[in-house]
């Protein structure tokens, strides 16, 4: 377990007086299996978890445990009120109702849980910046397949991405569009740049040459385009205000929103066929170690037959 009793489960949100830790402890493991576990793999996840279980958590293990109980602790809130039988105020979460406090609104209580969803996201955006900033300290990180998946990639972290977008709780949401990236750079990206495309991702950045660099910025902007116009239509993010967001599971899109979203996501797939149209001509022309431009074989007379490709 992350958190084991109702007083350090107090540490990190408000809790009234007849909460125990056995009730809201499934929501807990809930929390850190769906939040957690996935950010940071299974080695260093238990490791945590068994430090915290023996007393024996110290130094940069110590700290972590600490910023992943601020993420898990609203999050566990949040998914223990998704689930109904409970309630929160001002005070904090209460295991069902009582006549003598007061009892929040429908609407007033979604808003509520909406701030325990976003507190929660903005600390785990946290953990995932103290591991970045300490990686020395999490070996079993470091060598993670989580991390290095992430890192052997063309859109490698959450400021790469955010050379296109403004995210809101930009490491969480860029971890929530990995699929969507991982879709489009093997099946698009990577099948263009033929095998220019690991031996760019082979280079450090002081040994990119001016093609290298080109080459990777329009790699990078078709990618970022696609990308999101498939987070988009999949109900993976959602465009606010503030930038984009990961997408609450319970949100429920409008048949209005929906085609706002359908339309925003056309926009986008344009701006990436078009920045990889771009790269295309741009390989063509400096013809880069790995990539060998087309033949174009001489036309027939005949009409083609008229089709496109599919986006999904």
């Amino acid at each position: 377990m992350l958190i084991a009793s109702i007083e350090d489960f107090k540490k990190y949100v408000p809790v009234g007086r007849d909460l125990d830790i056995t009730s809201i402890e499934p929501s807990i493991r809930k929390a850190g299996d769906r939040f957690i576990l996935p950010m940071i793999g299974e080695v260093l996840y238990e490791a945590i978890c068994d430090e915290y279980s023996k007393g024996t958590l110290d130094g940069a293990h110590k700290k972590l445990h600490d910023l992943i109980c601020a993420a898990v602790a609203p999050l566990a809130v949040w998914n223990y009120a998704q689930a109904g039988g409970v309630q929160i105020d001002d005070s904090g979460i209460y295991k069902g109702k009582n006549e003598q406090r007061w009892n929040l609104g429908e609407g007033e209580q979604r808003k509520l849980e909406q701030v325990y969803f976003s507190d929660g996201m903005d600390a785990v955006d946290r953990m995932l910046n103290y591991l970045h900033k300490n990686l020395q300290d999490f070996p079993d990180y470091a060598t993670s397949e989580e991390f290095l998946a992430e890192r052997h990639s063309l859109v490698p972290s959450a400021a790469t991405l955010e050379t296109i977008h403004t995210l809101v709780y930009p490491r969480v949401t860029f971890r929530t569009m990995r699929e969507a990236l991982r879709y489009f750079e093997n099946r698009r990206i990577k099948p263009v740049m033929q095998d220019y495309y690991e031996n760019l991702l082979a280079k450090m950045d002081a040994d990119l040459e001016p093609v290298d660099k080109t080459a990777r910025d329009l790699a990078r902007e078709a990618l970022i385009y696609l990308a999101t116009a498939r987070a988009l239509i999949t109900q993976t993010v959602r465009i606010t205000g503030e930038g984009i967001e990961v997408l609450v599971s319970k949100y429920m899109v409008s048949t209005a929103e929906n085609s706002r979203i359908e339309a925003a996501a056309r926009e986008f797939e344009k701006s990436g066929e078009s920045a990889l149209q771009a790269l295309v001509s741009f390989l063509d022309k400096e013809q880069p170690t790995g990539y060998q431009a087309a033949v174009i074989s001489p036309r027939s007379g005949k009409c083609p037959d008229k089709g496109g490709i599919a986006f999904f």
